[in-house]
């Protein structure tokens, strides 16, 4: 993630010990050496998988970690006790087709634009790129992704589109794809590289917002910005609002993965942490939560926004199906994070760990 990011407000909870149910991981290794490594799966392509250790070593629970990021798909299977990395793996979403949908329905990958299908495509595709095994010994699942991004979706269709997707790898496409009466279960993906958010709109934003009657806490909002979600929020209501048509729910990537994940089917049961909410612009810092004087001002409905939680809660378990990606269902799933300061936070255990060591630039331990 290499978007603007303003400084976050760290929790009140204390950083959880890697022996704790709230530390779960996303690790991104890049650096293996060859006594390490099993044969990379897919060596041609810049997709591949290692495995650690022997699959009929132990049976020690495992952590899951998922990072959503702009270019690739990274998972990883921990040892609960002391973090030993047991599987990886890592899909480039270039090696991963884009669905193709008929008519207008069909999302171009572009700078700041990306298809949903082929993000859900590449994540089933990394898990399962792990062992069995491993898989089955995961007893908890974090995620972190790309920041300030938005996509939008329709709650109650969410979950038998994303099964239909995954049961068929994507070759699947509705008969009324080119009905104009149809409509898409969820929008795409708006990152935060997008720049349709020009000064003079921003500008307008922020005069909009400046002009709205403030609440009784009166703590000033964080600032929006082109790539933001609430400034991309509002230009979609402004300009394309036909886009919206249907939609019930929004949130980053990484909160729509977990979504579908626990099989949710309510716009309520849409969950966002207090990083990524602040990386969208208006949030209210003392409360952490939704500054409704800028969603006045930009005429965003309160009802479509996620439900702002700290990190390392819990916001459901992993569902059965296609939906599960692979995992083992019934599991904890906590609520994404940002993927800049889960990195942060892995410099500094990393530093703690290793003071000498410069490891922390090739070893990435999210922390949530």
């Amino acid at each position: 993630m290499a978007g603007p990011s303003e400084d976050t407000e760290s929790s009140s909870e204390p950083v959880a010990s890697p022996t704790t149910p709230v530390l779960h991981a996303s690790t991104s290794l890049t650096h293996t050496t060859s006594a390490q490594v099993d044969q990379p799966v897919a060596a041609e392509t810049k997709s591949s998988a290692y495995n650690f250790e022997p699959e009929s070593e132990d049976d020690d629970p495992l952590l899951f970690g998922l990072d959503i990021g702009t270019t690739a798909i990274k998972c990883v299977a921990v040892k609960a006790e002391g973090g030993q990395t047991v599987a990886m793996a890592n899909v480039s979403l270039s090696d991963v087709p884009v669905p193709r949908r008929a008519g207008k329905h069909y999302v171009e990958n572009r700078i700041g634009v990306q298809n949903v299908d082929q993000v859900l495509l590449a994540v089933h595709r990394a898990v399962n790129l792990l062992s069995e095994t491993a898989r089955q010994r995961v007893t908890s699942v974090g995620i972190c992704g790309q920041m300030h991004g938005i996509m939008w979706w329709c709650s109650r269709a969410v979950h038998e589109a994303a099964e239909r997707l995954l049961a068929t790898g994507g070759t699947w496409i509705r008969d009324d794809d080119d009905d104009d009466s149809y409509e898409p279960v969820w929008s795409e993906l708006i990152t935060w590289q997008d720049q349709r958010c020009t000064p003079v709109f921003l500008d307008d934003c922020r005069r909009k917002i400046s002009r709205t009657k403030t609440t009784s806490n009166g703590s000033p909002p964080n600032r929006i910005a082109a790539g933001y979600g609430l400034a991309s929020f509002a230009h979609t209501l402004e300009h394309s609002p036909r886009t919206l048509v249907g939609m019930d729910a929004c949130g980053t990537i990484h909160d729509f993965v977990a979504f579908v994940l626990c099989g949710h089917r309510l716009p309520s049961e849409t969950f966002m942490d207090t990083t990524d909410a602040h990386s969208w612009g208006g949030l209210n810092l003392q409360t952490q939560t939704w500054d409704p004087r800028v969603l006045r001002a930009l005429r965003i409905p309160s009802s479509m926004l996620p439900v702002v939680k700290k990190p390392g809660t819990c916001i459901g378990h992993s569902s059965t199906g296609y939906s599960s990606f692979g995992l083992p269902d019934n599991k904890p799933v906590y609520v994404p994070m940002g993927d800049h300061p889960c990195s942060v936070l892995a410099a500094l255990a990393q530093r703690q760990t290793h003071p000498s060591s410069d490891s922390n630039l090739t070893c990435t331990l999210r922390i949530v």
